[in-house]
């Protein structure tokens, strides 16, 4: 599993990781799916999955594929949209 530094020091990493939770989160409930289906199906550990939906984990490559086809959804539908910071 994936570490969970940067989190607090870096407020776009944590935003970043709090939109992601929040897009698993609404395509899991449209789907109908319970954390405890969605984790079994995605073969992760349900507190796995309650910290990334509560934006507390940074997850794998792996970890966002499984997700994607455990959703049957696109990466699209999951990864967060941000945009790029601008120099000063």
């Amino acid at each position: 599993m994936a570490a969970r530094s940067g989190t607090r020091e870096d407020p776009v990493t944590s935003e970043w990781l709090k939109e992601l939770g929040r897009n698993v989160r609404r395509v899991r409930t449209y789907r109908e799916m319970t954390q405890a289906k969605l984790a079994e199906k995605a073969d992760l550990a349900l507190r796995t999955l309650q910290k990334l939906e509560a934006g507390e984990f940074i997850p794998l490559a792996s970890t966002l594929a499984r997700l994607r086809d455990a959703l049957g959804c696109s990466a699209d539908d999951i990864l967060p949209r941000m945009p790029w910071p601008t120099a000063k």
